[in-house]
């Protein structure tokens, strides 16, 4: 059996697991772990959105939600920062799907948004 889950996240909508949580679920009924391996890292996009989030005071990956602690955007600067998140989110998100074979090499399993496990039946 091969299972790709969540093991990373965050959101109301999201439900990530850790690894060994996923490990111990599948394991119960009646199979055994081969392997498991990271997937989806994309640490550029995630660092970036990251810093975004960190200066402008994101919630989640909405824009629409740009808000400083001391200060309220205008309607117009609102829309230049959603404009301007966006572009760079272009550039940062094929950037990180480049990147991504030598992320899965050198990164550990750990780091990544997801998990490809590899499971057999007990006989």
């Amino acid at each position: 059996m091969i299972l790709l889950e969540l093991i990373r996240g965050q959101g109301s909508h999201i439900f990530p697991r850790a690894p060994r949580d996923w490990i111990s679920e599948v394991e119960s009924h009646e199979t055994t772990l081969i392997d498991w391996f990271g997937e989806e890292f994309f640490l550029p996009d995630r660092l970036f959105v990251f810093l975004a989030q960190t200066i402008y005071g994101l919630k989640g990956h909405d824009v629409d939600q740009t808000r400083s602690p001391s200060h309220t955007y205008s309607s117009r600067e609102s829309s230049v920062t959603r404009r301007v998140y966006w572009r760079l989110r272009r550039i940062t998100v094929p950037f990180s799907a480049w990147t991504e074979p030598a992320m899965g090499k050198i990164c550990p399993a750990l780091l990544a948004t997801h998990a490809v496990f590899v499971f057999r039946k007990k006989l």
